[in-house]
């Protein structure tokens, strides 16, 4: 279900995110706030205003990632730090998700479905082997340990490298009801 992002009056639908990265067989990692709503953290919906996801880096499902984002009407966000090249309102017009390479594809987002936060296909090895799986939306999805999203979600990258999995002793992920529901 969509509700609207406060901070900028989108349409902000996770699930229609998560639905065509899923469609594409894009392989991902979710990450950020959302994430940490998976593993109790207070959900918040002037927090979680974007999806941030952590993609394979392998050319072929770079390119289903290039092709969902097409999919989704994506377009990166204008004049922010985080979108591809810093962004203008002409690259808004103009921008294209092929050559689907990690420096064309990493940023922020407007979809119609509201904000994607791409990050670093480098960082999917390690994001994967700390992912555990979760329900979201009926869909089974890979959510980053709760430790790294909260780092992300700060703004900050996860230690290069660190591996949180062993050892850790965190419930597996599960979203909230009313999050459940509202996805």
């Amino acid at each position: 279900m969509a509700t609207l992002d406060p901070r900028t009056s989108l349409t902000f639908d996770p699930r229609a995110i998560a639905t065509a990265l899923d469609h594409f067989r894009v392989r991902w990692v979710l990450t950020g706030a959302l994430a940490l709503s998976a593993y109790g953290a207070p959900h918040r919906d002037d927090l979680v205003v974007s999806v941030h996801v952590v993609p394979d880096g392998d050319e072929d499902n770079l390119d289903r990632l290039a092709t969902a984002l097409q999919a989704l009407d994506a377009v990166p966000a204008a004049d922010t730090d985080a979108s591809p090249s810093h962004a203008t309102l002409r690259d808004q017009r103009t921008w294209y998700p092929w050559p689907a390479t990690d420096e064309n594809l990493t940023g922020l987002f407007t979809t119609r479905a509201g904000r994607l936060s791409v990050l670093s296909p480098e960082l999917y090895p390690v994001a994967r082997v700390n992912a555990r799986t979760a329900v979201l939306g009926g869909m089974r999805v890979q959510v980053d340990h709760p430790a790294a999203a909260h780092e992300i979600q700060h703004g900050r990258a996860a230690p290069a490298g660190r591996l949180y999995v062993e050892g850790d002793e965190i419930p597996p992920p599960e979203f909230p009801a009313e999050l459940a529901q509202a996805l």
